[in-house]
């Protein structure tokens, strides 16, 4: 009696090792198709000469992403074909309206670039995901500058940065409440993102939830031309994200980004004189997005 009740004892003592470990990672087919939609809000405020004056974006990104399979097995090639692109700029006051479908030959101009262009990325199942082409390319003119930047910071930092495949999931397997470190560090538009710490937070029967917290900072020696000056920002902060990702394939179904900071901004006229101008700049993101999957015959 004193062996069973002993070895009954030992039995419910033991702790319970969980079985509900998950293994995240992409599952597409070739021919998959989204429709994804990505709002962005952006206000800053710049203070110039003690005058703070506020800028106010309101931005809307329509696209299409395909998938098809590498001939790694593992990985897939996507390609992104923009869909429209409309913003409205509020700068103290003054509003200006574009949209990629306008039939202001100077609007048109401005978008013509994104529009018709395909961007290409490779992505692995873990979620490596690397672009195929390169900004220099889509804009080789130097006439082109002004394009160039506006490509680079309204267009790629706010999508390529945030697609619907953008998480980088663990090699190994992980259940609700845990953690990983993503240590690359990102280069998107004049920022760099790095201390990337995701967590699965919880599941349901048909989704994930995950969050992200990760910092971001400027490189203050870059020199940005722009409207035949030069710019320069050493802006630092934060950024907090949250993701609801479908079960089957681990696309991001519903993602809201929201990004804060702050620094100062220097303008100079020439790139080796010293800043003719200095302003603090303080910034307030939110992009959220949603993707769609498109119904094949």
């Amino acid at each position: 009696m004193n062996k069973l009740f002993t070895f009954l004892f030992l039995l419910i003592s033991v702790p319970v090792i969980s079985q509900n470990r998950i293994n995240l990672n992409y599952k597409f087919q070739t021919g998959d198709s989204y429709n994804v939609t990505t709002d962005i809000f952006s206000q800053s405020t710049q203070e110039v000469a003690g005058s703070p004056q506020e800028v106010s974006i309101r931005q809307q990104i329509k696209y299409n992403l395909l998938f098809s399979k590498n001939n790694a097995a593992s990985d897939y090639n996507i390609s992104l074909k923009f869909i429209k692109i409309t913003s409205l700029v509020n700068q103290s006051g003054y509003k200006q309206f574009f949209s990629s479908d306008s039939s202001d030959n100077n609007i048109s101009k401005l978008f013509h670039q994104f529009l018709s262009e395909t961007l290409n990325y490779q992505l692995t199942e873990k979620g490596k995901l690397s672009a195929k082409y390169t900004i220099d390319s889509l804009f080789p003119d130097s006439s082109e500058a002004k394009q160039k930047f506006i490509f680079s910071e309204s267009v790629e930092q706010k999508v390529s940065n945030n697609l619907p495949v953008s998480i980088v999931f663990p090699d190994s397997l992980i259940s609700e409440n845990n953690s990983w470190t993503v240590r690359d560090t990102i280069k998107s538009g004049i920022f760099k993102f790095y201390n990337q710490i995701y967590t699965l937070d919880s599941v349901s029967e048909t989704e994930y939830f995950i969050s992200k917290h990760a910092d971001f900072s400027s490189d203050k020696n870059n020199l940005i031309p722009m409207n035949r000056v030069y710019i320069t920002y050493n802006v630092s902060g934060k950024i907090n994200t949250d993701y609801v990702l479908d079960k089957n394939t681990c696309v991001i179904k519903k993602g809201q980004i929201n990004q804060t900071g702050k620094g100062p901004v220097n303008m100079k006229y020439t790139e080796n004189s010293d800043p003719a101008y200095t302003w603090k700049m303080e910034i307030n993101n939110i992009i959220k997005f949603t993707s769609e999957k498109q119904k094949t015959d």
